[in-house]
């Protein structure tokens, strides 16, 4: 009996040591978590060094990235009897690196489309009427950062092989190329045929370059369209990703941009009986808004990251 009552005892004992090892509510105490692991850190309240109340330059005050969406922000269909020069500004200036000039007087809209027309042609300057190479040029009046440019575009063959179709992006500040240039769509004055075409990208201030080779005929129409992320470009061609750069980094501008349709000069004559056009059917941006802005343009689609 008595070493029954020792073993109860000793099991009471026991009870009592385990209740007082335990906090006052009977559960494990469990140390605070790292100042990084709780929303804080030294800078108190989320923040992380880069704003108020944690927002990291890409979201909301609770660090989350904005959502975003692409909406349609401009279309040109060239339906009228001339350039809209509230929408398109044309050059009046030397031609490219200095071959020939470019000129309004090599725009027209016919049957729905842009057309612009490389020609020999007497033309003034400074002056004087000068026997010479006369194409044209013109810029949009809206800038973009991070956008999508889409169009559809063919060009004539160039038996000279002195002209080339483009349609770009030139840098806002006019800082080039420091600020990068993106040629979107670019024949060059090499082929005949313009087959193959380019899309060329212009970066850095010692003008480096990266590009995707179209293996075939820029003659044909196609549509071009060229994603424009903060990290990335992707570039489609007839609706197909033919190709995607996310490296080097300093090749994806991150300054304003303004889309540009030229047929460039490489020479000072081409053959005084011939001509030359490039042809654009239509132009389409998007731009990046909140998600709450949405219905406030005409059409909207998610964006891919």
């Amino acid at each position: 009996m008595k070493s029954n009552i020792s073993i109860i005892i000793s099991y009471l004992l026991i009870l009592i040591w385990f209740a007082y090892s335990c906090d006052d509510k009977g559960s494990t105490v469990i140390p605070p978590a790292p100042d990084d692991q709780t929303g804080q850190n030294q800078n108190g309240n989320g923040d992380n060094g880069n704003g108020d109340n944690g927002d990291n330059g890409n979201g909301d005050s609770n660090g989350e990235p904005e959502d975003l969406v692409w909406v349609l922000d401009f279309e040109e269909n060239f339906d009228g009897t001339a350039v809209d020069q509230t929408a398109w500004s044309m050059y009046h200036s030397a031609g490219h690196t200095g071959y020939g000039f470019r000129r309004a007087s090599a725009f027209t809209v016919e049957d729905g489309l842009l057309v612009v027309t490389a020609r020999m042609t007497t033309t003034t300057n400074n002056g004087r009427d000068t026997f010479a190479l006369v194409s044209g040029g013109m810029t949009h009046r809206r800038t973009y950062t991070h956008a999508i440019f889409e169009f559809r575009v063919r060009t004539e063959e160039c038996p000279s092989r002195v002209t080339s179709g483009v349609v770009l992006t030139w840098p806002a500040s006019e800082r080039w190329p420091h600020d990068g240039e993106m040629d979107i769509y670019e024949t060059l004055q090499r082929n005949v045929n313009r087959n193959p075409f380019y899309t060329i990208i212009h970066y850095g201030a010692s003008n480096s370059q990266v590009q995707h080779v179209h293996n075939v005929s820029a003659m044909e129409w196609h549509v071009i369209k060229l994603e424009w992320l903060k990290d990335k470009l992707r570039l489609y061609r007839n609706n197909v990703l033919v190709w995607t750069l996310t490296s080097p980094a300093a090749a994806i501008p991150d300054n304003p941009h303004k889309i540009c349709i030229q047929l460039d000069a490489y020479a000072h004559q081409m053959n005084a009986n011939s001509t030359v056009r490039m042809f654009v059917d239509w132009v389409k941006i998007h731009k990046q808004v909140p998600r709450a802005e949405k219905d406030n343009y005409p059409s909207w689609m998610e964006i891919v990251p």
